[in-house]
């Protein structure tokens, strides 16, 4: 299949096709880039101007070109073309009628990681309150609906990780609950302990899961249910002796039993500071996958607005 092209790109193309019969058309380009525009530099170069980040003198360079008879797109990121010069777009393009034409990229919140200087949601009706302007919003029903399931899924993913970091935080919780059980806990003090551990487990088993199928290719999901499989089962005969070590460690240190002697033959107290300091190892255990969830969710924030930058932005930096 070809390799899809942008809205941007599309809309550059086919001005460098008009450009190349038509040498009065010439781009004046507030610092931008894009793929498109590399073949006005290097075959019209003539026709492409760069007035740098300076957008209110890239108005009246465009303006000054249409004065002379060329036909100026000026290109710059959406709130810097209209907010930035509006009076010199009010005086110039309105009042004096001069035409040119503003491109804009990046308009609504395109731009939504770059914070509100770049969000831009009034253009249309402050060029709309102008003479002899006309304003033409161009979208993409395909791109609109794309852009709608993204943030859907971004919402989707984000509650499956809060989802799944809340387990693990509840489980820490309910671990240490635990650990506060004696010999006199009552049994709605037992069911009151024991209850977040099955919360936690429910919130964090069911996401994690989700996440690790989902992560997988159709053609491996197999591969992938074989690998959750096998680390539960590995989960399950490492932990278990360890929190169990855990336990009989404990009562060996606080009784006088015999290392060879079974430790359930331990005193009831004994047996409570075992449990106690078991569900504390498992607290301890859980609170560790509770950072190393905080490092992964960090990075992977980190790289979807790389990625978002990357397929949204401009290729040119804005200082």
């Amino acid at each position: 299949m070809p390799n899809p092209i942008s809205q941007r790109d599309s809309f550059w193309n086919k001005i460098y096709e008009i450009a190349r019969d038509d040498r009065r058309v010439v781009i004046v380009s507030a610092d931008m880039g894009a793929p498109a525009l590399d073949q006005f530099r290097l075959n019209l170069p003539g026709q492409f101007i760069n007035v740098g980040i300076a957008e209110q003198n890239g108005i009246l360079v465009a303006s000054g070109l249409a004065r002379e008879g060329k036909r100026p797109f000026f290109y710059a990121i959406a709130p810097f073309a209209v907010m930035r010069p509006i009076e010199l777009v009010r005086v110039n393009n309105a009042i004096m009628n001069i035409p040119i034409t503003i491109v804009g990229v990046g308009a609504g919140f395109s731009y939504e990681d770059s914070g509100p200087t770049h969000h831009l949601l009034e253009d249309i009706a402050l060029m709309r309150a102008f003479p002899n302007i006309t304003s033409v919003d161009m979208s993409s029903t395909i791109n609109q609906v794309q852009r709608v399931l993204d943030q859907v899924i971004r919402a989707v993913e984000f509650l499956f990780g809060f989802a799944l970091l809340a387990g693990l935080i509840v489980l820490v919780g309910a671990c240490l609950s635990v650990s506060t059980l004696d010999a006199g806990t009552s049994t709605l003090g037992y069911i009151a302990r024991l209850l977040p551990l099955g919360l936690g487990a429910g919130l964090f088993q069911s996401p994690n899961n989700s996440a690790i199928m989902g992560a997988a290719p159709r053609e491996r999901l197999g591969v992938a249910s074989g690998l959750l499989s096998l680390s539960r089962v590995f989960g399950q005969v490492t932990g278990l002796p360890l929190i169990g070590a855990v336990f009989a460690s404990r009562i060996y240190a606080v009784t006088t039993l015999d290392r060879g002697m079974d430790a359930s033959n331990a005193p009831p107290w004994a047996i409570v500071e075992g449990v106690q300091a078991a569900f504390l190892a498992g607290a301890a255990l859980v609170a560790i996958g509770v950072v190393l969830a905080v490092l992964a969710f960090r990075l992977d924030r980190r790289r979807r607005v790389a990625a978002l930058d990357a397929a949204h932005m401009p290729d040119a930096a804005r200082g």
